[in-house]
């Protein structure tokens, strides 16, 4: 109506012609099902797997990304935005770790090996610069929902960087997963970023 088109509503979605093509919009809510993730939370799995992580990363603030192995979702500047904080910041140096989970894409083509390879020499050539450290851990495989919920508890903050896309549930995942975790993380608070 705004733009002044033509258009038929048909069970939850928009068709409208528009230049000689046809144009379906759909409106799909999007959510995440919290009962099953908080249920996942308390599972002995994921209980194991956070106290790993906790050990792993003690002392050290977790900024975490979760994504797929896609060019759109910004892995490559969530790299270099960790550079920049660590040349800007040294006396972060040694505290701050980006985890970063990158699933395998779910096409592949040139364009996402090639991004893949960049991703790879990042990571490896930002955690070549420093001694007994690496600022950026990269886990490059699917990761089942236990060991993510385990993740997000033990993460300080998520971090998206997507140029592009639709709807992101990892801030979603995140605030669930750190709701209650009081006694995982005595004195931190959690923050949406």
């Amino acid at each position: 109506r705004m733009l002044g088109l033509e258009f038929q509503s048909k069970r939850g979605s928009i068709e409208l012609e528009y230049f000689g093509r046809r144009v379906r919009v759909r409106i799909c809510p999007m959510g995440i099902q919290m009962e099953r993730l908080r249920a996942v939370m308390a599972s002995p799995e994921a209980e194991w797997r956070r106290g790993e992580l906790q050990a792993q990363l003690s002392g050290k603030m977790v900024v975490l990304g979760v994504d797929d192995m896609d060019p759109f979702k910004g892995i490559d500047l969530k790299c270099q935005a960790i550079e920049a904080l660590l040349r800007q910041h040294p006396e972060l140096v040694g505290k701050v770790v980006l985890l970063q989970v990158a699933h395998p894409a779910r096409m592949i083509n040139k364009e996402v090996v090639e991004m893949r390879q960049q991703v790879l020499a990042e990571v490896s050539r930002i955690n070549a610069k420093f001694v007994n450290y690496k600022p950026i851990e990269l886990v490059e495989r699917a990761v089942p929902l236990h060991e993510r919920a385990a993740m997000y508890s033990v993460a300080d903050c998520v971090l998206v960087a997507a140029t592009r896309d639709g709807m992101n549930l990892v801030p979603y995942e995140y605030v669930v997963c750190r709701q209650g975790q009081e006694d995982h993380t005595e004195g931190v608070e959690s923050m949406l970023v």
